[in-house]
């Protein structure tokens, strides 16, 4: 068992996403949580390793239509089903829209995940 080094709750939240690498769009994915300082993304590329910067773009539902949010982040780690990743920009704006995406996802989709880390203790 690993220790936790998150400073902030994840959030299970399924929000459509694209992986975007060299200013490209590399994958469309979906995310399984996302909090303040990051995201785990469900993606096939294992040509990405830990330690590239990428950005992701989330793509939230609004009434009629749908909200895209861009964060650069960083691979922290990568494995079967996917990548970890850790957000980079921390200015208000970033900060605000990673907010709304942890805060304020839809509540069909959005579930706290602390019975996970309770069982842990």
């Amino acid at each position: 068992m690993t220790m936790e080094r998150r400073w902030s709750d994840r959030t299970h939240v399924t929000l459509e996403a694209v992986v975007v690498h060299q200013g490209l769009p590399v994958e469309r994915c979906r995310t399984r949580d996302i909090g303040l300082e990051g995201a785990f993304l469900h993606t096939r590329l294992p040509q990405i390793q830990k330690g590239t910067r990428v950005e992701v773009e989330f793509l939230v539902p609004r009434a009629g239509g749908t909200a895209r949010r861009r964060l650069p982040a960083v691979v922290m780690h990568r494995s079967d089903e996917g990548l970890g990743v850790m957000f980079l920009a921390f200015d208000q704006a970033a900060f605000r829209s990673i907010e709304e995406l942890v805060y304020h996802a839809p509540q069909a989709q959005a579930a706290p995940d602390r019975r996970a880390r309770q069982a842990l203790h």
